[in-house]
């Protein structure tokens, strides 16, 4: 779907009920500042609090050795509001 500083963003669909999600792929290796690395918790923080229609629900993270994970709701065409 995209690119950014820190890393990629994939479109997933869920197996079980064929939903799909945009997947946040950071790679730890571009956070190597103490900076970037607070940066990522506190977007994963705020992310995981935020309720509103307009703004992407961040509905799982995880990570591995090397990736920070963010499973985010699917922006079709890249709008969270359907304006018709």
């Amino acid at each position: 779907i995209g690119e950014g500083s820190y890393g990629v963003i994939k479109a997933v669909k869920e197996k079980a009920t064929g939903i799909k999600y945009a997947m946040k792929i950071i790679s730890k290796s571009n956070l190597q500042s103490f900076t970037s690395i607070n940066n990522v918790k506190r977007e994963i923080k705020i992310q995981s609090r935020l309720r509103h229609p307009h703004i992407i629900k961040l509905v799982y993270y995880f990570e591995s050795s090397e990736h920070v994970y963010m499973i985010m709701e699917f922006a079709e065409n890249g709008r969270r509001l359907d304006l018709g």
